[in-house]
């Protein structure tokens, strides 16, 4: 296996994870916050999807975009769309695809590329943007298993 399997593999496995946690979340339950500052698990999910977009996008510019106000509106606009856990796996497969071929596709001339990131540390690893979502899927479903322990689920899902 090499590190584009490696890096494939491991975002779908984390996405699916997510899958499983916030489909063990009751129905009824997948807009509660339990509190006004949190968010609630299908919003977390509808991110976690939408992000699968992001690995591709900074791969192809080199870059993270500027993360302005206009962009970040149409962002919480876009994920607002996603309301439900099917058109969240609907996405989350459309940008799969899209993740993958970037993964795949990408030069090896260029995995010495740094990246100036406003996440974190300063600059990125091609393989760190590489790995993004896996970071950012794997933060967040701990979110949603908090979410579970809360609404009195402690069962080990998936």
């Amino acid at each position: 296996m090499d590190y584009r399997d490696h890096i494939i593999t491991s975002a779908k496995d984390t996405q699916n994870n997510l899958f499983v946690q916030v489909r063990a979340v009751p129905a009824d339950k997948l807009s509660w916050k339990p509190e006004e500052t949190a968010r609630p698990a299908i919003d977390i999910l509808a991110e976690c999807c939408l992000s699968l977009g992001w690995v591709p996008m900074v791969l192809e510019n080199r870059a993270f975009p500027d993360f302005t106000p206009e962009l970040m509106a149409h962002f919480e606009a876009e994920k607002a769309k996603l309301d439900t856990i099917e058109k969240c796996q609907a996405k989350s497969d459309e940008l799969m695809s899209v993740f993958e071929a970037a993964v795949r596709n990408f030069p090896e001339a260029d995995l010495g590329v740094k990246i100036s990131s406003p996440f974190g540390k300063p600059e990125w690893s091609v393989f760190d943007v590489m790995e993004l979502h896996n970071w950012n899927a794997t933060y967040h479903t701990g979110q949603i298993c908090y979410i579970q322990t809360l609404l009195g689920d402690t069962a080990m899902h998936g």
